[in-house]
């Protein structure tokens, strides 16, 4: 049995003839998740297949992609991203929608209705980078036969704007304590200003 507990959720991941299963067992509890893979075993033994795409809404396993995958392969500061814009945004777009019926013609009307609320090129490819990644491993996961190809916007060319040598000595100048410090180090290494932070 392969029964595996992630983040308070219990899992079921196991292979068979060459096809990878991974799902969230629907009772919390290792006698469950062992059950529930003793159920599907027998359903693949008997020839059936397990639709779990069909069953499966983009809320349910976009949360538990979140729970499983999100929290325990990325930073803190990534996980707090990506729960924002999957609470924020994907979920309540796509959430009640199967997550097998999800097409390129809704990532459009979503990549459509998030620029018409005003949210800039760069943010809404943030979305969706987000939203790529949770339906590729719902393919992996759950056998997705196809995914929606998701085009990114086109971004406008950004004008880099950097100081001059006397405007930086100005700067430098007119600036003292622990701010002189910060502004010498962003100077001389190019560090942004997360980076300075830590």
């Amino acid at each position: 049995m392969t029964a595996r507990k992630f983040r308070n959720t219990w899992w079921i991941d196991f292979r068979h003839e060459h096809q990878r299963y991974r799902r969230r067992s629907p009772e919390n509890s290792k006698a469950g998740a062992q059950a529930y893979e003793a159920v599907l075993r027998h359903r693949l033994a008997r020839g059936e297949t397990l639709d779990f795409a069909e069953r499966q809404t983009f809320k349910n396993f976009a949360l538990g992609w979140f729970d499983t995958y999100v929290k325990n392969n990325n930073k803190y500061s990534e996980i707090k991203s990506k729960e924002y814009v999957l609470r924020g945004h994907l979920i309540p777009f796509f959430g009640e929608t199967p997550i097998d019926k999800i097409n390129a013609w809704q990532v459009e009307q979503y990549k459509s209705k998030k620029m018409s609320a005003g949210l800039a090129h760069k943010t809404v490819n943030n979305h969706l980078i987000v939203l790529g990644k949770c339906m590729r491993d719902a393919q992996e996961w759950i056998g997705l036969t196809k995914i929606p190809k998701i085009k990114k916007l086109k971004l406008p060319l950004l004008k880099n704007d950097f100081l001059s040598v006397p405007e930086s000595e100005l700067l430098l100048a007119n600036s003292y304590g622990v701010w002189r410090e910060i502004i010498l180090t962003a100077l001389k290494t190019g560090l942004r200003l997360g980076e300075l932070r830590h």
